[in-house]
């Protein structure tokens, strides 16, 4: 086929507008295909329906007819291309995507295609030379695809699952028994991962149970192995080269939304983690799928990581860069993020305010966002951030937020009614919302005028700067914080 118009990007299922213009990264996306009128048949003959009138449009500032074409599978659209085409990384990319989507949509209902991205994007930033990490928490409760999506990634080099976490797993201090030969390995984790590698914690929660002794002590081993060097000490002199390690290690670990009470925990010793939060899977469909999975699914899950990430986490040749106005739109969003899960340490029996809150530095989170827009521009073969990589950014930061503050800060941005309604799946307790707002109130982000909560100064420069009322804008408006 020589003149195929390949992919047309599109975000939602929704018709294509007749002279739509579509620019360069417009080119592919899953689930629709614009060919030219001479080649719809290449489709037809494959099963495939096309729309009954032509599309008419620009494409690179060429104007162009076609039909559309939904629902495609990758392997048709890679078929109709032309090897010149396919030797566009950014098409072999999104192919590649394509068939994880692909793959996520035929065994769960209604997956989280965007947080599956941050999964991809967080082990693509690894190997990104002298760049820092990216700590992923997903939080969802059980059953919610976390565990089986996070198992796809045993393909990829460095993945080291781990179940259980104590104080002496990452540097154990073991001796020797002298009744047994010198061991051959290292008993330490660390040791045994070496200088560079990603550690997959599929059930945080349970460390989350622990004696709060033994949990806070691995938080803070945890706080420094982030740094990128760990120094521990025992009182014997053996295996003295095992005491310290230095490198790269990224962790993603999964959690149930039980975490959301450790919250001040976290804050207070320093917040690592970016947090994505997964919503329950539920429903009649929902069952039904789960009903019809296979063993094979996993595997399935596997070959499709594998084949999407694989060939682009080698040797980074060029690290994407941003311009100035998107590093000042992420930088805004940061500092907002920054106050908004800023720590306000509470009594645990009366919830009052103990001390003064701890607002992180706009340092770490904003290095970590970043992170993510280069993994998945890495995998797009793209070398600069736009749009889609902002809209990553934007789901990163914002699920970072306590659910319940957030639920705050969108009734005032919303102008909806905070008090007074009944508790349910959406809707915190009245206590729960108080308490939030007084949190924001701690934290700067708003203030009482009268009888009314406002968002302060502050906050709404944030918001006017990070979530711009462009029509152009891509990815979360204000209203969705």
């Amino acid at each position: 086929m020589g003149n195929t118009l390949t992919a047309v990007k599109v975000r939602e299922r929704k018709h294509i507008k007749p002279d739509t213009h579509l620019a360069s990264s417009d080119y592919i996306l899953p689930n629709w295909v614009v060919v030219s009128t001479e080649e719809r048949d290449f489709f037809v003959q494959r099963g495939y329906k096309p729309s009954r009138k032509e599309w008419h449009g620009e494409l690179n500032g060429e104007p162009c007819t076609g039909y559309v074409f939904v629902n495609v599978r990758a392997a048709d659209v890679r078929d109709s291309l032309q090897g010149e085409d396919l030797k566009t990384s950014e098409v072999r990319s999104q192919l590649a995507w394509l068939a994880v989507e692909e793959a996520l949509k035929a065994n769960f209902e209604q997956p989280d295609i965007e947080a599956v991205k941050i999964l991809c994007a967080t082990i693509a930033a690894h190997p990104i030379p002298g760049s820092h990490l990216v700590w992923l928490m997903l939080i969802a409760p059980p059953g919610s695809l976390k565990t089986m999506v996070t198992a796809g990634l045993k393909g990829i080099p460095n993945i080291h699952r781990i179940d259980e976490v104590t104080s002496s797993t990452f540097i154990s201090g073991q001796v020797d028994d002298g009744t047994k030969k010198r061991r051959e390995k290292p008993a330490s984790l660390l040791h045994r991962i070496g200088k560079s590698g990603i550690v997959v914690m599929p059930d945080f929660s349970t460390l989350l149970t622990k004696d709060p002794r033994t949990r806070d002590n691995v938080f803070a081993q945890l706080r420094v192995i982030y740094d990128g060097e760990f120094h521990r000490e025992f009182g014997t002199s053996e295996h003295l080269e095992e005491r310290t390690w230095e490198g790269r290690l990224t962790v993603v670990v999964c959690v149930t939304p039980a975490v959301d009470d450790y919250h001040a925990v976290f804050g207070t010793l320093g917040e690592r983690f970016v947090c994505i939060r997964w919503d329950r899977a539920g429903g009649i469909d929902t069952a039904i799928r789960a009903m019809h999975q296979k063993s094979t699914t996993a595997v399935t899950l596997r070959e499709a990581f594998d084949a999407f990430i694989l060939p682009r986490i080698g040797k980074v040749d060029k690290i994407p860069n941003a311009s100035l106005e998107f590093e000042r739109r992420v930088g805004a969003l940061s500092e907002l993020i920054c106050h908004a899960r800023g720590a306000v340490a509470r009594e645990s029996l009366t919830h009052e305010v103990k001390g003064l809150p701890v607002i992180e530095s706009n340092t770490r989170l904003v290095q970590e966002l970043m992170q993510i827009g280069r993994g998945w521009a890495l995998l797009n073969g793209r070398t600069e951030l736009g749009d889609d990589e902002y809209a990553l950014i934007q789901r990163a930061a914002l699920d970072c937020i306590p659910p319940v503050r957030r639920y705050v800060l969108r009734g005032l941005l919303r102008g909806t009614k905070l008090f007074g309604g009944k508790p349910k799946k959406d809707r915190p307790a009245d206590a729960a919302i108080d308490r939030a707002r007084q949190d924001l109130e701690y934290v700067e982000l708003i203030e009482k005028k009268g009888d009314e909560c406002v968002l302060t100064d502050l906050a709404q420069a944030l918001i006017d700067h990070a979530f711009p009322d462009s029509p152009k804008a891509i990815g979360y408006r204000r209203e969705d914080i």
